[in-house]
């Protein structure tokens, strides 16, 4: 009495795309990690009511390049899946890889990174941007008015 197993596995590491396909989530995680630890210091850039332009710049810029990092590797990594699962359809049967949950899942862990760096980016890009109105002068202790620093 045969046991029916359904084929359900992702390419084998032989097939030349995988390993491209590793690479890139690889560096998708890694530009990941980098926006994380940017969002993370360019809070030191707004402390006690002082926003550090310069660094608050700085910060934002290095946000926006790991997005589109991310996005590039993802999405490199994301289409060459796409078109191995598509590909693998004139393979033998034994081989052939069917759209199913852990396809699904595969394709959402190599989205994840870039999914998250898009998050730092905004959450960058909203907190660090500068003040609409200029810093006020205050009144100066020995008569007038002191300009702002």
């Amino acid at each position: 009495m045969a046991i029916y197993t359904q084929r359900s596995e992702l390419p084998a590491a032989t097939v030349g795309t995988t390993g491209i396909n590793v690479l890139m989530g690889i560096l998708s995680a890694f530009f990941c990690f980098c926006a994380c630890a940017a969002l993370t210091t360019g809070r030191f850039s707004a402390a006690d009511d002082y926003l550090n332009l310069t660094f608050a710049a700085n910060t934002r810029r290095a946000l926006g390049a790991l997005f589109a990092a991310a996005l590039t590797t993802s999405g490199i990594a994301a289409v060459m899946f796409v078109a191995t699962v598509g590909a693998s359809q004139s393979w033998e049967p034994a081989k052939r890889l069917e759209i199913n949950g852990q396809t699904i899942g595969y394709l959402v862990l190599l989205l994840a990174p870039f999914l998250l760096s898009a998050l730092n980016a905004v959450i960058g890009w909203v907190h660090l941007r500068p003040p609409k109105t200029p810093p006020q002068a205050w009144p100066n202790p020995y008569g007038g008015m002191a300009p702002p620093h």
